[in-house]
């Protein structure tokens, strides 16, 4: 069995530093796992997030704790994430995609896995169409600038703003049109150092603007020796100058007068009668739409 390799590769490379407890834990959940698969007949060429939603729904309707459930999706999809190279956080939130929204337990356990990523609007009061016509706003007016290049690469990533801001030069390749991205240190198998990066692709008009940026607009670093993608003329553009880039173009564009449901702005947000999109909410609305494709 597929399954049973990865497993046992998987839990092999668990450091003997971690803690017992969560080497058990681990062991007894993918255990169990592998146990339901096999009185399924269940026994798929590669493991997916849509399998491991039936497994959460199956427990469900064994009456196990919406915490339990959690807690065990949130170990399988590290696995999965090992196993796929991908991000962690991306593999909860398609497994929550994947359960079904019928009662209240299952609701609790879809937002303890994905949280807001699920919600029609981000935290910010945000929605999909408003990000692609900001998204838009940049390719027509800003193509190829630091803020248009980094506002696309988090919504065709889904990467947190950190690790976009870490990139360098040659963690692009233009060419095969992908981006090498360092994971959050907060998934075991990032802390422990068995996943720690993942290649995204991007499409082909996102590589080309990242091509324009690197030959016309990227400022000349005095950090010559990492080659940060996105400058200053000082040096690697710091998280809070990228947001605010982010900040400042959304501002340019008004997408819609304040709609009464819509939450009131705080002042780092902007005017009620403005949009103001942050970085969180591209990521947020490149999460949602490829949730929504599946």
């Amino acid at each position: 069995m597929q399954l049973r390799t990865e497993v046992s590769t998987y839990l092999s490379q668990i450091p003997t530093s971690t803690a017992l407890s969560t080497y058990q834990s681990h062991q007894s959940t993918t255990l169990a796992f592998q146990s339901w698969l096999i009185n399924q007949q269940h026994n798929p060429p590669q493991l997916t997030a849509k399998i491991v939603a039936e497994y959460a729904t199956y427990q469900l309707e064994r009456g196990y704790e919406p915490k339990t459930i959690t807690g065990q999706a949130c170990t399988l999809a590290n696995l999965l994430a090992v196993i796929h190279k991908s991000d962690p956080s991306h593999e909860k939130a398609r497994i929550a995609h994947h359960i079904p929204d019928d009662a209240d337990m299952a609701t609790q356990v879809k937002m303890q896995l994905a949280g807001t990523l699920l919600q029609e609007k981000s935290p910010n009061g945000v929605s999909e169409e408003d990000v692609e016509a900001f998204l838009n706003y940049l390719q027509r007016s800003e193509y190829g600038t630091r803020t248009h290049v980094y506002a696309a690469l988090l919504y065709y990533t889904g990467s947190n703003p950190a690790p976009l801001q870490e990139l360098n030069c040659n963690d692009i390749s233009i060419e095969s049109k992908t981006v090498t991205l360092n994971l959050p240190e907060t998934h075991l198998p990032v802390s422990t150092g068995i996943h720690t990066t993942r290649t995204a692709s991007i499409p082909a008009n996102v590589a080309e603007s990242i091509s324009t940026y690197l030959e016309h607009e990227r400022d000349t670093s005095s950090e010559q020796q990492n080659k940060p993608l996105f400058t200053t003329p000082h040096g690697r553009a710091s998280s809070s100058t990228l947001r605010r880039s982010v900040k400042r173009a959304s501002s340019d564009l008004s997408l819609w007068p304040r709609e009464p449901d819509r939450p009131a702005r705080t002042s780092e947000q902007g005017s009620d009668s403005e949009t103001v999109i942050l970085p969180s909410d591209i990521q947020w609305a490149g999460i949602s739409k490829t949730l929504n494709e599946q």
